[in-house]
């Protein structure tokens, strides 16, 4: 009977560290940020015929894809979870080819955007890009 107590304390002790480590490492678990120093990431941007798209500040919100043509709508574009705005150039590229301006938010702690990844961060940030990209 010891031999199976023993057995059954380390496997309860290697899972309540498991569960300590989820808890603690959780924020890197749901959010995958690509980082980049500001300058990079505009170079990057003009490569990929992207524009920065900034607040009355000045402060870097994400990328502007001008349309080609008159503008027949506006899109804002949130890219979800992993790596950063600049990974979605290529629907940006496809809907400014149909008259779109598209507008890649970038979401604080991503890309060159300051800060660090949160609900509360994403949902103000989203709602700061609502604001700002309407006509």
């Amino acid at each position: 009977m010891r031999p199976l107590a023993w057995l059954l304390g380390v496997a309860a002790a290697l899972y309540a560290a498991v569960c300590l480590l989820a808890f603690v490492f959780q924020r890197r678990l749901m959010y995958f940020p690509a980082r980049y120093p500001e300058d990079a990431a505009l170079r990057a941007a003009a490569q990929l015929g992207l524009e920065p798209w900034r607040d009355a500040s000045g402060a870097l919100m994400g990328w502007r894809a001008a349309p080609r043509g008159r503008a027949v709508a506006r899109a804002l574009v949130l890219h979800g979870n992993g790596g950063s705005a600049l990974d979605r150039a290529d629907l940006a590229a496809a809907l400014s080819g149909a008259g779109v301006e598209v507008f890649l938010l970038e979401y604080p702690g991503y890309g060159a955007r300051p800060g660090a990844p949160a609900l509360a961060t994403l949902a103000s940030a989203a709602a700061d890009a609502l604001d700002t990209a309407r006509p």
